[in-house]
């Protein structure tokens, strides 16, 4: 329930209130999908590594989620991780080789030095 609070507040612009419910229902309940949500939100808020730790923790929990892959990939990227994105992005292609959006992630970071 707490997730869900969190993601109504964060669709809401509460970015605060979303992460205090958000990191509350992972302490209680650790899942991969919360944990992917307050990474997108610290990502969303410039936090890049609060984002790049709470994929770590969903990656933990599910080591082929693809959302975690996906947007840890982005985020290692983003920070000049270019081999860690070029792994977790191949990973997520592998995992689902029809998502558009992850072979353009990883075509991304195969172009980047």
């Amino acid at each position: 329930m707490r997730a869900r609070i969190g993601n109504l507040r964060a669709n809401a612009g509460d970015t605060s209130g979303a992460l205090e419910a958000l990191e509350h229902s992972a302490d209680l309940f650790p899942r991969a999908s919360t944990w992917v949500d307050i990474g997108v939100i610290h990502n969303r808020i410039g936090n890049l590594e609060a984002a790049l730790a709470a994929y770590d923790q969903a990656l933990a929990i599910a080591p082929n989620y693809v959302p975690a892959l996906h947007y840890a990939g982005r985020a290692a990227l983003t920070s000049g991780d270019v081999g860690r994105a070029r792994r977790l992005l191949g990973r997520a292609a592998e995992q689902a080789p029809e998502d558009t959006r992850i072979r353009e992630a990883l075509e991304r970071a195969r172009k980047s030095n």
